[in-house]
């Protein structure tokens, strides 16, 4: 479904902000159950045996994870403000995200760890802007979750 609305935004582009403005906003859990979907498959797709950190093994996941990792570009920027009012919500969401990415195999080739190192980037930037919000209302007293 999603990139069939891909499809069409790109045929139409008049059309991407009615969408955007029409469609509902994702909630955390929905949205932690569709990213363990793509990380369930990621997982399911190494080959028995091998190097979990092998070329062979980058090969046969490759295409889950490059899923996994677009689906993770998609769906950051709903739980970041201005999008996101709360930032406790943007925490819990940036925590569960970051921990999926400290997950992922630290590959034998360089090119291969480039996504790892592109998602720990973009993540960076999100808690960065994240924490900015954060101190910015009253006086930063949301950075005091949980103690």
């Amino acid at each position: 479904m999603r990139q069939l609305l891909q499809n069409v935004c790109d045929e139409h582009p008049e059309l991407q902000q009615e969408i955007i403005t029409k469609a509902p906003r994702p909630s955390i859990d929905s949205t932690l159950a569709v990213l363990s979907k793509y990380e369930a498959a990621f997982r399911e797709a190494f080959p028995l045996g091998d190097s979990p950190s092998s070329d062979y093994a980058y090969n046969r996941v490759r295409q889950h994870l490059l899923q996994l990792i677009e689906a993770l570009r998609d769906f950051t920027p709903h739980f970041l403000p201005p999008n996101e009012p709360q930032t406790a919500l943007s925490f819990t969401y940036l925590d569960a995200v970051t921990n999926m990415i400290h997950t992922l195999p630290d590959w034998d080739t360089y090119q291969h760890r480039r996504h790892k190192e592109d998602a720990y980037d973009e993540l960076s930037k999100a808690w960065a802007l994240v924490i900015r919000e954060a101190a910015k209302r009253a006086g930063g007293i949301h950075l005091q979750l949980g103690g």
